[in-house]
């Protein structure tokens, strides 16, 4: 059985910022039998890269979708700026793409076969490589990238990571159980019906609920996919500063609280670098010495960041540009 796939990204000045939105783009195209683009109304060249790119390949769609950010919880905003673009995809299964990620050509095939291998899997879990500079591994992580295309699965959270919708999962949930109760009711008087119902309705609970594992597949990729913070240091100073515009005093204070609910529940959690100060040491080490600003930037993430999605370690372990996307060793080498 064949299976149709829908890349999708949403980008927003990412031409500015230095991300390799282009090669994230051409790298995902051979595994998607189409790709979608939604931008945010750029006004730095990214929506006129975009147009050049949609005359070059036939598969990319590309729409523009202003952002509406909602200051208390940008959070939400940005996810729902990338649902816009999810709700068009029309393959059966989805691909999220990042601007600044880039699928190793030897996993295509890999990424291609998923659906056969594992059929009855809605959420794919895929290995990533967080790249710091140019080719230095900061860390490792898994995120849910690739999806079955059904109602309940969106981009969640601050837009980086595929996840089930509470609202249309819950909505599932009603719609299964209002049938059982008018079943129930009109199987009243038929103790044997009755007992088969009740037995279908705690299965129907286990696998509607959120800990069943056959719906959920970590995968282990011959390559990772490999995701680059930034590329240059003056990138890395523009991307801090677009970031400290959504994680204000609001969200960091949410953040907070939830922190301190999960470490109550004996999970390891700190709060994450204040965007403000870093931004301000990457300012100063670019003006006083800009040769070794990826070595002193590293240094002080090390010293400074608890990573936020638990005890990861940061790495820093260089990856030779030779064992780095084919797309993007050119670039690599020019930065």
């Amino acid at each position: 059985m064949t299976y149709s796939i829908s890349g999708f990204m949403n980008v927003w000045n990412v031409k500015s910022q230095g991300y390799p939105f282009i090669e994230a783009i051409e790298s995902a195209l051979p595994a998607c039998d189409e790709f979608l683009i939604s931008d945010g109304f750029s006004t730095d060249g990214t929506w006129e890269e975009l147009l050049k790119l949609q005359k070059k390949h036939t598969k990319i769609k590309i729409y523009r979708e202003k952002w509406i950010l909602d200051k208390k919880t940008p959070q939400l905003s940005l996810a729902d700026s990338a649902n816009k673009v999810k709700k068009k995809c029309k393959g059966d299964y989805i691909l999220y793409v990042q601007a600044n990620e880039i699928i190793h050509e030897k996993s295509i095939q890999e990424i291609k076969k998923l659906p056969e291998i594992y059929p009855t899997t809605e959420l794919f879990n895929l290995p990533f490589y967080i790249i710091f500079g140019i080719n230095m591994l900061d860390h490792t992580e898994y995120r849910t990238r690739f999806a079955k295309n059904i109602r309940y699965v969106n981009v969640i959270q601050d837009a980086w990571t595929l996840g089930y919708s509470y609202k249309n999962y819950m909505n599932r949930f009603n719609i299964t159980m209002a049938f059982f109760i008018k079943q129930i009711i009109s199987n009243f008087n038929k103790p044997s019906e009755l007992k088969k119902l009740f037995s279908m309705i705690v299965m129907t609970l286990v696998k509607i609920g959120f800990t069943d594992t056959y719906r959920v597949q970590f995968i282990n990729l011959e390559n990772p996919i490999y995701r680059y913070s930034s590329l240059t240091p003056e990138a890395m100073i523009k991307k801090l500063e677009g970031h400290g515009l959504f994680w204000n005093a609001s969200v960091n204070s949410k953040l907070e609280s939830q922190n301190k609910i999960k470490e109550f529940l004996g999970s390891k959690h700190k709060v994450s670098l204040n965007l403000s100060k870093t931004r301000e040491v990457a300012i100063e080490i670019y003006k006083k010495d800009k040769k070794n600003f990826w070595k002193k930037m590293s240094e002080y993430y090390k010293k400074n960041d608890a990573y936020a999605l638990g005890d990861i370690k940061k790495q820093f372990k260089t990856i030779p540009i030779e064992k780095h996307p084919k797309i993007m060793q050119k670039l690599l080498k020019e930065c």
